[in-house]
């Protein structure tokens, strides 16, 4: 009797059991269900959009890039937002929120470093003076965008996408002011080079002005050109300053690569040289690689034809920053443009909020930032100093006080026509409109290429360039002497330019634009190691298909390693591993792939003789000197490139200051340093991928990681971020995965954040690929459906006319003004 109960009773709670986890299981796919699939976008079916005049068709093709079909142009913009903000709203509340300064209001503490930045530089501040610029149709675009963001934000209010629901918050209703915003931000991302002037203070500091000139590389004689001693002020604890500033700026982006920028490719080719006799137009801009992509594809046509096109767009801003209209196509790169200075402002000796200007003294604004944090009981409130050059940096170090202050002016802080010149981009319709409409371009400085349906290529460097008064703005200059004033802005016209060249050809890989003899742009261009490799591909054939420039997108051979490995093999040694690597590096092709012994060999020794060289000399300075970024929020610092550019020159000698053991102060030769390089790579080859050199490879160390920002812990990382995957290439090759220069190896920092191929006039041929997908939403099959395609360099179609959209369609959904018969 008893053991009958007790079986009874153990099967009743065996059953409860099973009903208990069938309802944990209900509630939990019930839960994921809200927060996750819910707030999918809709994109079949007829929705209602007030604001509307007319009906618009949005037709999603297989990867889901939306082809708008609109009345009107508000009725297009509208449209457009609404579509924007059913595939990125997260990212765009993130962007707007990093050029507001209010990320630490919806992240917490973790982010108020950022937005204690973001006050200070005054992004949203310098908006002010966008706004103010706006004409009549520019405030219209950006309204009706607007609305149709609001549009959809309000209709969607209680299924708003998941990172919302997870960090318990709603966004704001969208502005004009959030799109000049993130434009702002990308100004300053592309733009930022203030820090190679701390960084060359620091370096002089460190090592005496001499040397520090000497591995400050200038652009290498025989790389190629797109067409074609600063003085330094002595301040007590300059150097000081700067280290804590940099030290500050480092912690500012923990949590964030929204706003990240890297480096491009972009080349053109004439009739001449093309296999369908049409010009034909590559471009890749490398940024950071967040999930989802920084860019965004869409395709708008209007009906009356006053405007159509399509490319890659910012989430948050209407229009198209690289792709084509009806009649001409285009790419872009960063212009690397010295847009910033640094200044040093003599404090007044009583009333440090007053400062020297000339022989007396100025009072600078003083402006009170309050920066909610979220689980804080007091917002923070950061003090800004703003002089007639710009905002004081030093408030971030709290130690800087009786320090020199720094006050930074960047371009951007002036009122900017950026808007004015993308808008106008995407009706330009031959040469002369397109520089018409580059001519407003304010920030950031970028190089365009150019192709019509005419047979024309051309080239154009567009941005604003200070002209200063005295020396380049290199280093920091005395705020106090009117001398170092900037004097306006380089004339568009004098900018750089080409149009169909004699060589019927084109290229920039944010190589110097122009020879010297022209206006200063700047000094900090990255080496033509991807500009030569392009060149020399170009000139391999008399005639390309668009399925060349796909492989040329692709390419990952190294023009560096023609210069380093040679030493790399120069040197002997008894020992088999040893003797191992150097006969692989001797018989390697010098192509950077994913599963080859000698580029990892290759890597690994070349990050062993930079810490040999360099890095026991600059200490904590070597890590920026070879190109980390100072912060998370960007991808590599002003100095990317050049430390590999001085190492080259310097391996040229057999004897230099710079091979010397800093730790003991023994000299070395070359060829002892090149030994002992070699030593540390065979151990450290050992120690990361294993004992069997048969399976060393560069993808078991070199891998890309598209993170989310929610993807912190391990289940949300398993939800939101996508990786590890191993990939080619390195950051001198044309498929760009640049990595920090350091051991042990990080995951990737920047690559291809979206690629194109246009067969200028036949443009159903053009093709596309963003890294990850279309889609901002985990759940949705277009969040990572691009992820193999982009490692095999694969693209997609591009369809232009009606019939190939047609023949793409996957989806179809109507948005229809307010009284018209249809759902939500």
């Amino acid at each position: 009797m008893g053991d009958a109960f007790g079986m009874t009773t153990l099967f009743l709670i065996g059953q409860i059991i099973v009903v208990a986890l069938a309802i944990l299981a209900v509630l939990i796919f019930a839960f994921l269900w809200l927060i996750f699939q819910r707030p999918q976008a809709r994109v079949k079916g007829r929705l209602t959009l007030p604001g509307l005049s007319g009906a618009v068709e949005v037709v999603r093709d297989r990867w889901g890039v939306p082809h708008i079909y609109a009345p009107g142009r508000d009725d297009g913009l509208m449209a457009l937002g609404f579509v924007h903000a059913q595939d990125r709203l997260f990212q765009m509340d993130v962007s707007r929120r990093l050029a507001q300064g209010r990320l630490a209001e919806v992240l917490g503490l973790a982010a108020l470093e950022t937005d204690r930045w973001s006050r200070v530089l005054g992004f949203w501040r310098a908006t002010e003076g966008d706004l103010a610029l706006l004409d009549a149709e520019e405030q219209a675009v950006l309204e009706a965008y607007a609305a149709g963001v609001n549009a959809y934000i309000t209709a969607n209010r209680y299924r708003m996408p998941a990172e919302f629901a997870l960090l318990g918050y709603k966004p704001e209703p969208w502005t004009v002011r959030d799109s000049l915003g993130i434009l702002k931000v990308l100004g300053w991302a592309l733009g930022q080079n203030w820090d190679g002037e701390l960084l060359r203070v620091l370096l002089a500091a460190r090592v005496g002005a001499e040397r520090a000139a000497e591995i400050d590389a200038a652009y290498p004689a025989g790389h190629p050109i797109v067409t074609g001693t600063d003085g330094q002020v002595a301040a007590e604890g300059l150097a000081q300053v700067a280290d804590q500033v940099l030290a500050s700026y480092r912690q500012a982006g923990q949590w964030l690569g929204q706003a990240a920028a890297g480096a491009s490719n972009a080349w053109v080719v004439g009739p001449q040289q093309a296999a369908m006799r049409r010009p034909l137009l590559a471009n890749d801009p490398h940024m950071s690689v967040p999930m989802p992509a920084l860019l965004y594809q869409n395709h708008l046509a209007i009906a009356d034809g006053s405007l159509q096109v399509t490319g890659a767009s910012l989430a948050g801003v209407p229009g198209v920053m690289a792709g084509h209209n009806e009649r001409i196509g285009w790419g872009i790169t960063a212009g690397r443009a010295d847009a910033q200075d640094l200044t040093i402002e003599q404090r007044h000796p009583e009333q440090p909020n007053w400062l020297r200007c000339g022989e007396t003294w100025e009072p600078a604004q003083v402006l009170e930032e309050v920066i909610p944090v979220r689980g804080a009981a007091q917002p923070h409130v950061e003090v800004v100093l703003v002089t007639r050059r710009g905002p004081v940096v030093n408030g971030l170090v709290e130690s800087a006080a009786g320090q020199p202050a720094l006050s930074l002016r960047w371009t951007g802080h002036e009122g900017s026509t950026s808007f004015r010149g993308l808008w106008r981009l995407q009706r330009a319709h031959d040469w002369q409109s397109f520089r018409e409409a580059l001519a407003f371009a304010s920030e950031p400085a970028l190089n365009f290429v150019y192709a019509d349906v005419d047979g024309n290529i051309g080239y154009q460097y567009a941005g604003r360039v200070p002209v200063r008064g005295q020396g380049l703005g290199l280093m920091p200059g005395p705020g106090w002497d009117d001398r170092y004033d900037w004097e306006g802005f380089v004339p568009f016209g004098e900018l750089p330019h080409a149009l169909n060249p004699p060589q019927g050809r084109l290229v920039t890989a944010n190589n110097k634009p122009a020879p010297d003899g022209g206006p200063f742009l700047g000094a900090d261009w990255l080496p033509g190691y991807r500009a030569l490799r392009i060149e020399r591909m170009l000139q391999a054939k008399p005639r390309f298909t668009a399925r060349d420039f796909q492989d040329m997108q692709m390419d990952v051979y190294s023009v560096q390693a023609e210069a380093l490995v040679p030493y790399f093999i120069a040197v002997d040694s008894d020992q088999p591993l040893q003797r191992r690597i150097l006969q692989e590096l001797e018989a390697w092709n010098l192509r950077v792939d994913v599963d080859s012994f000698a580029a990892a060999a290759y890597e690994v020794m070349r990050l062993h003789l930079l810490d040999l060289v360099f890095g026991d000399k600059l200490g904590a300075q070597a890590a920026p000197y070879k190109g980390r970024a100072f912060s998370d929020i960007f991808t590599s610092s002003t100095f990317s490139g050049k430390a590999g550019q001085a190492l080259v020159r310097l391996l040229e000698e057999e004897e230099s200051w710079w091979f010397h053991d800093a730790a003991t102060g023994r000299q070395r030769t070359r060829d002892e340093v090149m030994l002992l390089a070699l030593e540390r790579t065979a151990d450290t080859l050992y120690r990361l991928i294993g004992k069997d050199p048969r399976k060393w490879a560069w993808g078991k160390v070199h891998q890309v990681e598209f993170a989310h920002l929610m993807g912190r812990g391990r289940w949300l990382r398993a939800i939101f971020s996508r990786g590890q995957f191993p990939v080619s290439g390195d950051e001198n090759t044309v498929w760009m995965t640049g990595y920090d220069l350091a051991l042990p190896f990080g995951m990737v920092t920047a690559s291809t954040a979206y690629r194109q191929v246009l067969d200028v006039g036949d443009w159903d041929r053009c093709t596309a690929i963003l890294p990850t997908g279309q889609s901002g939403q985990p759940l949705n099959a277009h969040y990572a459906d691009f992820i193999d395609m982009w490692r095999e360099g694969e693209q997609h179609a591009m369809p232009w006319t009606r019939a190939a959209v047609n023949q793409a369609a996957a989806a179809t959904l109507w948005l229809e003004p307010t009284g018209t018969a249809g759902g939500r």
